[in-house]
């Protein structure tokens, strides 16, 4: 039985912003709450199920708000869960439906901290209570700043693959100079870093359809 949720606003400020289409990863200023992660545990049956959530700061296209997940939770979903059972998983979301409609991040972080419980619960990784394993290593990507100068990207590109061992990069996309330049930054990583690494192109809702299909076509 679900029996204590806690949520904690906490100060992790990210050591590389990234820059996207519409602006920046960040956490913003010490002590103002926009942006920062939040962490919950859910605490039931001897367990505790942990998840973290970050709403980015303003300029992106996530509704959800530091704030906002907050009071969703502390204030409305976490209440509601009390007393359930941990693994009554449809019960809870159905709750939520009832309690209050959408809100992703808050509804995304509190289903992640659930399964953490039942797979400790359980004594069994969380992927097996999600269908089995698909494979065992899942390769970490690296997304490439967009930068007015394509050397800045093209050294960020390099660097995450001869430094760090990266092979898959995704490159942020939606440069304001159009959909023309977006396919010049591709072509020109993809010359830095060889045919071996995947590489991925996130336009971050910055392109239009005709935008999307033209540079798929290019």
């Amino acid at each position: 039985m679900i029996d204590r949720i806690e949520v904690f606003v906490t100060e992790l400020p990210v050591r590389l912003k990234r820059i996207f289409s519409s602006g920046s990863y960040d956490t913003g200023p010490p002590k103002q709450l926009l942006g920062k992660p939040v962490l919950v545990k859910i605490h039931a049956d001897g367990v505790v199920g942990c998840a973290q959530i970050r709403p980015i700061s303003p300029g992106h296209f996530v509704a959800d708000t530091t704030h906002s997940v907050v009071a969703a939770i502390v204030e409305i979903y976490g209440p509601g869960m009390l007393g359930k059972q941990l693994f009554d998983i449809e019960s809870i979301n159905e709750a939520f439906d009832a309690r209050l409609a959408g809100n992703p991040a808050a509804r995304a972080v509190l289903d992640i901290a659930l399964y953490e419980a039942m797979g400790k619960a359980l004594n069994v990784p969380v992927h097996n209570l999600l269908g089995g394993c698909c494979q065992p290593r899942i390769p970490l990507e690296w997304s490439v700043s967009l930068a007015d100068d394509i050397s800045t990207m093209i050294a960020e590109a390099s660097r995450a693959v001869n430094e760090f061992g990266i092979k898959v990069l995704c490159i942020k996309a939606a440069d304001r100079r159009g959909w023309r330049q977006d396919v010049r930054n591709f072509e020109a990583i993809r010359r830095a870093v060889g045919d071996e690494v995947v590489i991925g192109v996130d336009p971050n809702t910055g392109w239009t359809v005709s935008d999307a299909i033209s540079a798929v076509r290019a």
